[in-house]
């Protein structure tokens, strides 16, 4: 940071490390020309950028580290779950998965994730609409596969988890519930 006063040609230079420290290097007095208070003035602006650049990268990458603690958590959750089809935790605004798991490779969890996304909105405004209070979850049942939604920080997202019909929801709900809070706390992180 550098504290410039052009008219008494005082320069005080110090060099920020990080939040916490700094150093003051020098503090002089010098003559300025127009071109030297130039440079001085570019040489701040770049040192600022790539302050604000670092601070940046550092936010992301907690960020994108706590997504991929996520997915980790997402995948013990398939692990535990037998008779397992897919699961994940969606953003309703969007209908985009933050992070799941689907056991077969050939299908993306984007697919059913944006469908559900649409019905578990339509259920939500039914429920307000009638005055019955906030969806806590929802169940899908199919043929071969049954799906659950859990509802997750208001509504603002859900936890989805999918299983063959032979597994039990009472099985669904257990191995859910010790997750539960885990997937309750990432969320609140991101």
């Amino acid at each position: 940071m550098f504290i410039i006063n052009y008219k008494s040609f005082i320069i005080s230079v110090r060099f920020i490390f990080d939040e916490k420290r700094s150093l003051n290097l020098w503090s002089f007095f010098y003559e300025l020309t127009e071109q030297t208070f130039l440079v001085l003035l570019l040489f701040q602006c770049y040192n600022d950028y790539n302050i604000k650049k670092n601070k940046y990268k550092k936010i992301e990458r907690f960020k994108m580290n706590k997504i991929e603690e996520f997915q980790k958590l997402q995948e013990q959750l398939a692990d535990e779950m037998p008779a397992f089809v897919s699961c994940g935790v969606i953003a309703i605004e969007n209908g985009l998965p933050i992070a799941g798991v689907i056991a077969d490779p050939n299908t993306d969890l984007t697919i059913p994730a944006g469908a559900f996304t649409e019905a578990f909105k339509s259920v939500v405004k039914a429920y307000e609409y009638s005055n019955w209070g906030q969806v806590t979850e929802m169940l899908f049942s199919g043929h071969d596969i049954i799906t659950i939604l859990f509802s997750l920080e208001n509504g603002n997202f859900y936890q989805g988890i999918s299983v063959k019909t032979t597994t039990t929801l009472g099985m669904v709900k257990a191995v859910y519930n010790k997750y539960r809070e885990r997937v309750e706390m990432f969320l609140k992180t991101i």
